[in-house]
């Protein structure tokens, strides 16, 4: 598994920098820990950034990116 199994993360991306490859995805507001209230259940608001140099071990970097 890449991503953590509590994470809903999709439009994925992948771009090689340096030798190391970045896994870029969009995060749902919501998770199976329900990280926080959505009472519509809509909208990405992260990228969530994961990172390999042999597509065994990845490094979560959590999300780069959000809108709160």
């Amino acid at each position: 598994m890449v991503t953590p199994g509590y994470l809903f993360n999709s439009d994925p991306t992948c771009r090689e920098i340096d030798g190391r490859f970045y896994l870029f995805t969009t995060q749902d507001p919501f998770t199976t820990h329900l990280q926080t209230d959505n009472k519509y259940f809509k909208g990405m608001y992260a990228y969530h950034a994961l990172s390999t140099t042999d597509f065994d071990r990845w490094v979560d970097h959590g999300s780069i990116l959000t809108s709160r």
